[in-house]
């Protein structure tokens, strides 16, 4: 882990060292950040793209893709959306599980908190103070363990943060939450 810790550290170093002075048009601008996106798609994820383009070619021999949360996806897309497709379907598909069963947990415990909605890869709920805690504990235990034991495809650990503000206080006010050990 410290091995590439340290080689991500040297990549990113090489980008950062770039002279902002020389910036002096929108087109050296341009120029820059076509560079650094080619290097990180090129030389430090390669492999992302070879994943891209043997993934495109299957979809547009079969016309279709099933992703690993069970769905087809069918119909005329793009590269781009054929390719983005499968990791947004199954992280939505993620969250979705989570959120039904954190709203089932709820229904059993009787809470006073409520699930809302979710935004983008965020589950919004109205938490009573009182049960602050409790609710964060079992969120964490819901999309940190029974996830991955649901789907066995998920071969990485899952980490929950929190984010809450004050009754009656607006989302600017959000600040950083950790679950008591």
């Amino acid at each position: 882990m410290e091995t590439r810790a340290r080689h991500t550290a040297q990549w990113w170093n090489s980008f950062r060292s770039f002279d902002c002075e020389q910036l002096t048009s929108i087109s050296k601008f341009t120029d820059h950040i076509e560079e650094v996106e080619h290097k990180f798609w090129n030389e430090r994820f390669k492999v992302y793209n070879q994943w891209k383009d043997r993934w495109f070619e299957e979809y547009q021999q079969r016309g279709y893709f099933d992703t690993l949360t069970g769905f087809r996806c069918s119909g005329v897309m793009s590269k781009k959306e054929a390719c983005n497709y499968p990791i947004q379907c199954a992280a939505f598909h993620c969250l979705l599980w989570c959120f039904i069963r954190v709203d089932q947990i709820s229904r059993e415990e009787k809470w006073d908190s409520k699930l809302v909605s979710q935004v983008h890869d965020s589950m919004i709920l109205d938490v009573h103070p009182s049960e602050l805690e409790h609710v964060c504990k079992t969120i964490k235990v819901v999309a940190e363990q029974e996830l991955l034991a649901h789907w066995d495809w998920i071969i990485v650990p899952m980490e929950i943060e929190f984010e809450v503000c004050g009754v009656d206080r607006p989302w600017s006010e959000k600040k950083t939450y950790q679950i008591a050990a």
